[in-house]
């Protein structure tokens, strides 16, 4: 029974994984579109996909290695491991999407006259000053990466304080983290974007660990419903005032309770057969999804089925963001048959 309901909890987790990745793609392919439809979830898909993305991560760990966290040797080895896998993909996957991005930047300014925003900020950032702003997370050939130096400096913190103080500690100040974020919000924000995020994003970091640690998805349900009646409210809230508090502390407060709503509201989307299986494969792939979708197979997709086809209904992007995601699992694959994963895995 222990066995089931723990691969239960791993389904659920890796479910989460696969709609956290639909969001964010969703979010790269609706972002610029001036429809109602995008306007309204462009406010939710990045802030509930990287919430969801930084809680599992967490979650991951204090379900998975509870018994041993509080190990100084554990914890030193497992960061050593943990900091070599996130930077290995930032640093690989940026040398990876490089030469396809400057070929087709290349061909797009001189042969094309296409000179967009995006290929214009790479192209005129191709010196020794981009470089050093890729190296610390304002990533110029794969902007969405700056995410997986928060998740390293985010990691590094909280490892230090476990490793020196042990879990409990780290629990304890994550209240104060809270609290000190929601009132120097503004401030934070004068600082540069990526510590800004980092302080944002740690506290769904930290109760993800608490979450597993505690394991309160098996034993105390009656917090995950409080939560996410919570959650509900919230959300409510920010549809009915947009200008309310609960869009201006929306990572904090979502990044609290929106995990566990989706803990819950998952048991319902696992017994769905169908789509259960699509939104487990997401989320299997979740991260080679993450580094692929950009910024080569979405905007091209996205040129080449809007621009150069000219279909653009109501239901393209939502098509194109589909599409991508099964492309970008593709392209893993022959990644893999090709040995080019070795880059970035």
């Amino acid at each position: 029974m222990i066995s089931r309901s723990y691969s239960e909890i791993k389904d659920k987790i890796t479910l989460i994984d696969g709609i956290s990745i639909i969001f964010i793609v969703l979010f790269h392919e609706l972002g610029g579109i001036n429809r109602p439809d995008s306007i309204f979830l462009l406010k939710y898909l990045a802030t509930f996909g990287l919430v969801l993305f930084t809680f599992s991560s967490g979650l991951k760990m204090g379900i998975n290695h509870s018994s041993e966290i509080n190990d100084k040797s554990f914890v030193s080895k497992y960061f050593v491991k943990r900091f070599t896998r996130l930077y290995k993909a930032y640093i690989g996957y940026t040398l990876l999407a490089f030469v396809p991005l400057y070929c087709i930047s290349y061909i797009s300014i001189n042969y094309l006259n296409l000179n967009f925003e995006g290929i214009a900020n790479f192209w005129n950032n191709l010196n020794i000053d981009g470089l050093f702003k890729t190296l610390i997370g304002n990533n110029i050939v794969s902007y969405q990466l700056w995410y997986l130096i928060a998740l390293i400096v985010i990691t590094t913190i909280c490892f230090t304080i476990i490793y020196y103080f042990q879990i409990d500690t780290l629990f304890y100040l994550g209240i104060p983290l809270l609290a000190f974020d929601i009132m120097y919000k503004d401030t934070l924000k004068l600082y540069p974007s990526i510590l800004f995020n980092i302080m944002m994003y740690m506290p769904a970091y930290i109760f993800g660990i608490a979450y597993g640690y505690k394991q309160l998805e098996q034993n105390k349900l009656s917090i995950s419903y409080i939560i996410s009646i919570v959650f509900v409210a919230i959300f409510t809230v920010s549809i009915i005032y947009p200008q309310s508090f609960a869009s201006k502390y929306a990572i904090l407060l979502y990044g609290i309770t929106f995990p566990p709503f989706m803990m819950l509201f998952s048991r319902l989307l696992l017994s769905c057969k169908y789509l259960k299986k699509s939104l487990l494969l997401c989320g299997k792939y979740s991260f080679q999804i993450y580094l692929f979708h950009w910024p080569i197979i979405l905007p091209v997709l996205n040129r080449f089925i809007i621009s150069i086809l000219n279909i653009n209904y109501f239901f393209t992007p939502y098509g194109v963001a589909i599409l991508t995601i099964i492309v970008c699992v593709y392209v893993y694959k022959v990644c893999k048959i090709l040995k080019l994963n070795q880059i970035f895995e």
